[in-house]
């Protein structure tokens, strides 16, 4: 799963490398580290301008009738679940991060980056909500994984994280079916990690993980 990681610190390298603009503010008062609920920099296609633009949205889906929030998406069900349908198809978008965090069954925490890459690129999805005062807000889910042989002893789940050469690909090219997701963007030995274990650390997020 994912339940928690930092922004890069040199995103504007990533988006100038990646021909990415930004659209509005990117930078808030509460730090790198984003957890779920909370605004996260989000790169998606824009089809009016036929580009890439970073922007804003909120981390996490709302459950109809209740305050719990979604934030994670399986692979394996991106294609199946009806929840996802609109999205997969038209709304998928690209979550950078510099590293994520992971928690093993005794609440062990780590921090775990990409070897030789300071920025990840997240697969995610997203879609339109309304809140309590009527206004329209986009939010996202992460999709995620089996871990790979080098991280199921931390967890059974991972971010889906994308090649480079796969970015333009996830954001805006037709997508027809899960075998064609999974043989493109599912990649068990693409990435090796730098794995950094740290103190024990109780969490109690109100997050579901699908």
């Amino acid at each position: 799963m994912c339940g928690r990681f930092l922004v890069p610190e040199n995103l504007e390298e990533f988006l100038i490398k990646n021909s990415i603009r930004k659209e509005g503010a990117i930078t808030d008062d509460k730090g790198r580290v984003k957890y779920p609920s909370m605004l996260v920099p989000v790169i998606v296609y824009d089809d009016r301008k036929k580009d890439k633009k970073l922007m804003v949205m909120k981390w996490g889906w709302l459950f109809s009738g209740t305050k719990k929030i979604l934030i994670n998406a399986r692979n394996e069900s991106i294609f199946k679940k009806g929840i996802y349908k609109d999205s997969v198809k038209n709304k998928r978008c690209v979550i950078p991060a510099e590293v994520f965090y992971e928690w093993d069954d005794k609440k062990n925490k780590y921090t775990i980056g990409v070897k030789d890459s300071p920025v990840i690129a997240l697969a995610g999805l997203y879609k339109t909500f309304i809140d309590d005062k009527k206004n329209l807000y986009d939010a996202i889910v992460i999709v995620t994984q089996d871990s790979n042989e080098e991280l199921s002893t931390i967890h059974q789940r991972m971010p889906l994280i994308l090649q480079d050469d796969d970015i333009e690909t996830w954001l805006h090219y037709d997508i027809l079916s899960d075998e064609e997701f999974n043989k493109r963007f599912v990649k068990d030995k693409a990435f090796s990690f730098d794995i950094i274990g740290e103190q024990r650390e109780s969490e109690q997020l109100k997050i579901s993980f699908e």
